[in-house]
């Protein structure tokens, strides 16, 4: 593997749809924001097409914390990762298979009570309907639990403050 950095840190790998390739998001520790790149070939050892940093959402100060990545009902990236400031569980739909253009990040798992809700996550689109399902540790003066939350559409564009569908767990 092409070392990206060492302070890359915090990864998740998934296989493009098309080209079968390593694309990797990670959080760049230097900048505090979400990487994602994608390989050249199959060891990830030259010919990389694309290392690119995910601007930050807006009010945040850091993303990428705690990335998951999988491909999309269109075969691009959708990345699901925690924020440091606000601790939003936050979503990135790629637009292409490299990710250098990108919807902007929508906050989808925030609460009105103070805590994180981006933690620990894990990412998964459904195959019947395509929709992404994400799994995270929400922790706040209330309760510490293990979350589901499923998106409303295909690339969770909807604003926070949707109706995603949030169950608690354990």
């Amino acid at each position: 593997l092409t070392n990206i950095s060492y302070s890359s840190t915090q990864t998740s790998i998934a296989l493009g749809t098309s080209d079968r390739l390593p694309v990797i998001a990670y959080r760049n520790a230097t900048d505090t924001r979400l990487g994602v790149l994608h390989c050249g070939n199959q060891a990830c050892n030259s010919g990389n097409l694309n290392t690119t940093t995910i601007s930050h959402q807006t009010g945040q100060t850091q993303t990428g914390l705690y990335s998951s990545i999988a491909m999309g009902y269109d075969g691009y990236p959708i990345i699901a990762n925690g924020t440091g400031n606000n601790n939003d569980l936050v979503f990135t739909k790629c637009t292409n298979a490299t990710c250098s253009s990108y919807n902007s990040s929508v906050a989808v798992a925030e609460e009105p009570v103070a805590g994180n809700y981006g933690n620990f996550n894990s990412l998964a689109i459904n195959p019947v309907d395509n929709i992404p399902t994400v799994s995270h540790y929400v922790s706040n003066a209330a309760y510490q639990d293990l979350v589901v939350t499923r998106c409303l559409d295909v690339a969770c564009s909807y604003n926070s403050g949707g109706d995603d569908t949030e169950t608690n767990i354990i």
